[in-house]
């Protein structure tokens, strides 16, 4: 039950936003530029109930299942880079103009992969990719960029978001992986 609960309470932010949002552009002329800004940025709050209704499910695997237990099925690079800049465009629209904070994909690090297979989960990938995204955009400091790239090792895939901001204690570190903190 506690599940449910969350999921009320994390949606209820970006579905009312959303809500407004739309009101907004119901009873307002805009110029094209804007139109589509608002509508990105309406865009990026949808996509953050969506994440939020996945994480209540990833929430619920573990109640069922006692773990998470990943569910791995084989993907190109190329379907993972695709979310990643889903990802980083809806990420994007909550960064208010003023921090110009930027997110930069590094093309070229995927692109001798992109044919390559990769085995995840894509719910849990998605869901560790935007809390990362979420985590660096609130925390980065303002003028600075933040940067994605996929490395590539010892026949290993790694991806890396890397900002420039608040730095975790080794005691914050640890917290992290508490719900709720």
């Amino acid at each position: 039950i506690r599940v449910y609960l969350d999921l009320g309470h994390q949606l209820k932010g970006p579905v009312v936003q959303a809500f407004t949002y739309v009101q907004e552009l119901l009873g307002a002329t805009f110029e094209q530029e804007r139109l589509l800004t608002e509508l990105r940025a309406i865009r990026g709050l949808l996509r953050k109930a969506h994440r939020v209704a996945l994480s209540t499910s990833l929430y619920k695997r573990i109640n069922d299942q006692g773990s998470l237990g990943a569910d791995l099925m084989p993907i190109r690079i190329r379907v993972l880079l695709k979310t990643i800049k889903e990802a980083a465009v809806d990420n994007a629209m909550v960064i208010p103009p003023s921090r110009n904070v930027r997110i930069i994909i590094d093309e070229q690090t995927f692109e001798p992969l992109m044919d390559m297979f990769v085995r995840i989960d894509q719910p849990l990938f998605e869901q560790v990719l935007n809390n990362l995204f979420d985590n660096a955009v609130k925390y980065s400091f303002p003028h600075t960029r933040i940067c994605v790239a996929v490395v590539h090792a010892a026949g290993d895939i790694s991806f890396s978001i890397a900002s420039q901001g608040l730095q975790l204690t080794p005691d914050e570190a640890e917290k992290c992986t508490q719900r709720g903190w």
